[in-house]
């Protein structure tokens, strides 16, 4: 049985990514059993079939115990977590649960950058993991290469350990949601394009970059999330509408992807990443993106001038990439979704079918 360790089933791009992977490989036939930590509201559906247990765990420190119990009540081949503190814990259990005899495989995905996870969050026990803890996992899973060489070349973790596999960002799922043509006030009044941002508003993502873009183009724009930052963002596109920018801002949606594909351009603004879904997700709609450089995930995705382009991260660069943008629309549209059919389902798993891990 393959065992998959989530926080939750709520929002989240590792979450999303994590069980968009179970749900390929349960529709393989594989035994899957999803372990989420956080009674959290589903954000995400499950295939039927997978079995799912929500352990309603408070707290990181009331976590290890139970997730040892669950892992030792139904004995796992293979457990797969995702983001560092849940891969942390299951470090951990493994340990408590050769105590009682049981031995599995543990895969620990890396999602977003470590140096900069290390600096904006648990500053002692984030060390811990990625300077100590990280190496005794079977194989670590990262998704940009940029990841894959700060682990090797900074944290001295064994190359051959780390295998740079992208998260499935293309689904049935997303498929269908392109074929809905839902109807927006907003969308309707701007067919002829507006910029677009979708992600979790807060300091890595860093929102008000794209909404001091937003000010200098003068582009009809739409902002798309949830996060510490929502008032700060409502705030700013008040102040867009009364300066004559048409400006909107929604929660998350359930299909983004309507959003995206009406959009002249997405951009994203990060700070740091991991992968940046978002920019596949935009692709695949045929909308071309403008993404800050920043380390790591970006350079993977984006051919600069092929399918969108990469900048600096300030408004200068941002506005003369948009202006250029305008100029090769049609091109740029055109390359979109064939440079990123690599991150569809079946291209993935067989990333993972080549590894023999599944």
């Amino acid at each position: 049985m393959l065992v998959f360790v989530v926080p939750s089933l709520g929002k989240g791009g590792a979450q999303r990514a994590t069980i968009s992977l179970a749900n390929a490989l349960a529709e393989e036939g594989k035994k899957i059993q999803i372990l989420a930590l956080k009674t959290d509201d589903e954000e995400f559906s499950v295939s039927e079939g997978i079995s799912v247990h929500r352990m309603d765990c408070h707290s990181f420190s009331r976590s290890l115990v139970p997730l040892a119990k669950a892992l030792v009540k139904s004995p796992p081949d293979l457990v797969y977590s995702c983001l560092w503190h849940v891969n942390l814990l299951v470090t951990l259990a493994r340990v408590l649960c050769l105590f009682r005899g049981l031995r599995f495989t543990h895969i620990a995905s890396i999602h977003n950058n470590p140096a900069r996870i290390m600096e904006t969050e648990n500053y002692w026990l984030s060390r811990l993991y990625y300077y100590f803890i990280a190496r005794f996992a079977t194989w670590i899973i990262v998704v940009s290469q940029g990841i894959k060489d700060q682990l090797s070349r900074n944290i001295l973790i064994p190359e051959d350990q780390i295998h740079v596999i992208p998260n499935i960002s293309i689904t049935s799922d997303h498929k269908l949601a392109l074929e809905k043509d839902l109807k927006h006030d907003f969308v309707e009044k701007h067919r002829e394009g507006y910029l677009i941002w979708v992600g979790r508003l807060d300091f890595q993502k860093n929102v008000t970059l794209f909404l001091d873009v937003v000010e200098a183009v003068r582009m009809p724009a739409l902002v798309i999330g949830e996060g510490p930052e929502e008032e700060i963002v409502i705030d700013r596109i008040r102040r867009l509408n009364d300066s004559g920018v048409d400006a909107c801002y929604l929660e998350f949606q359930p299909n983004v992807m309507y959003f995206m594909k009406n959009a002249k351009c997405l951009l994203l603004t990060s700070r740091f990443e991991g992968f940046g879904l978002v920019l596949v997700e935009a692709l695949y709609c045929g909308t071309p993106v403008i993404s800050t450089n920043c380390e790591y995930g970006p350079s993977d995705i984006v051919k600069h001038g092929h399918n969108g382009y990469l900048v600096g991260d300030n408004v200068a660069e941002f506005a003369s990439a948009f202006s250029e943008l305008i100029e090769r629309s049609q091109q740029l549209s055109t390359n979109a979704r064939p440079s990123v059919l690599e991150y569809e389902t079946p291209a993935v798993l067989q990333k993972f079918t080549d590894m023999e891990i599944f």
